[in-house]
């Protein structure tokens, strides 16, 4: 990959490609916004094992039901989070490092932690200073 082409990469997601992991099995849909941010080593995972059936090995069952992830505009994923199936992250919303998403983000909410939970709304940041 050329410098060139590798710069561009970074100015418009953040890190090079390499470091963001995106699973997702047959059915399930990965949605990325516009203007989205992503830390290294983050990863967006649609599918999953199942292992409801104790007569078969896990790596047997097969995969569970998938479910789509949606990314609106304007978010920010800090380095090492992820986020789950099912997940809706909205508009102007901010995900903590290392956080672990498995649940919908209302939009400019701020989220951290394992599982994530709410900690602020962003916009009511921006206007206390």
């Amino acid at each position: 990959m050329t410098s060139i082409f590798r710069n561009l990469l970074k100015s418009i997601i953040g890190p090079p490609l390499s470091s963001i992991v995106m699973l997702a099995d047959k059915g399930a849909e990965i949605h990325i916004g516009n203007k989205v941010m992503f830390g290294p080593q983050v990863k967006v995972i649609a599918n999953d094992h199942r292992f409801d059936d104790p007569t078969k090995p896990i790596k047997y069952s097969g995969y569970a039901e998938t479910g789509g992830i949606w990314v609106g505009n304007d978010v920010w994923i800090g380095t090492g989070a992820i986020i789950l199936k099912g997940v809706h992250i909205s508009d102007s919303s901010v995900i903590g490092a290392g956080s672990v998403v498995t649940k919908d983000v209302g939009a400019g909410e701020v989220w951290v932690g394992n599982p994530a939970r709410k900690v602020k709304e962003r916009l009511s940041v921006c206007h206390s200073s």
